[in-house]
Formats: structure tokens, sequence, C-alpha cells
């Protein structure tokens, strides 16, 4: 059984390596339209999602459960806004060209 699974691990590991090599690495790419401080708030909520997780204690999880619930509405209603801004801004320039 384990010749098979270091099998397994040499063949997953030639394609991955095969793949990158001609592929390439995928990059992640990040919506531009979200600011900053939308970017370091998901980073908080991603965070405070992984302690959720990690945590043992169900009273230390419920308090940390609370505290990614507020974190997350803030980060819809922060990326709501950034949403908004751009059409804004082409709403103020379509105002000022009408006057």
């Amino acid at each position: 059984m384990h010749d098979v699974d270091d099998a397994w691990t040499g063949y997953k590991d030639i394609y991955r390596t095969t793949a990158t090599e001609t592929l390439g690495q995928r990059a992640k790419s990040r919506k531009d339209w979200l600011s900053p401080s939308t970017w370091n708030s998901i980073e908080e909520r991603r965070k405070l999602k992984q302690s959720i997780l990690k945590c043992r204690s169900e009273g230390v999880q419920q308090n940390r459960q609370r505290m990614y619930q507020t974190k997350d509405q803030e980060v819809k209603k922060r990326a709501r806004a950034d949403n908004r801004r751009p059409l804004e801004r082409v709403a103020e320039d379509a105002e000022r060209a009408a006057h």
C-alpha cells in the first residue's frame, strides 16, 4: 500500500511541476474598485474566521462569531460604498457636462 501512495505522490508532483512550467502560476486578481481600507477589513475578517475555526472553547467561539458577523457587515457595507463610488463620479461628470 505504501508503494501505491509513493507512486501517486510522484505522479502528482510531476504533473504539477509540468503544469507550472508550461502554464505558469495563476495570478490572484484584486478588484480595482475596492479601496485599500476595504481590503484591510477583508483580511481582518479572514483572520477572525480562522480564529473561530481554531478555537476550542464554545464561549470564546461564540464571542468571536459575533465579532466576525460585525466585521462581515462592515466589509459588505464598505464594498457597496466602493462599488457605488465610480458610478457617482460618472453621474457627476454627466451633470457637469449637461450644465
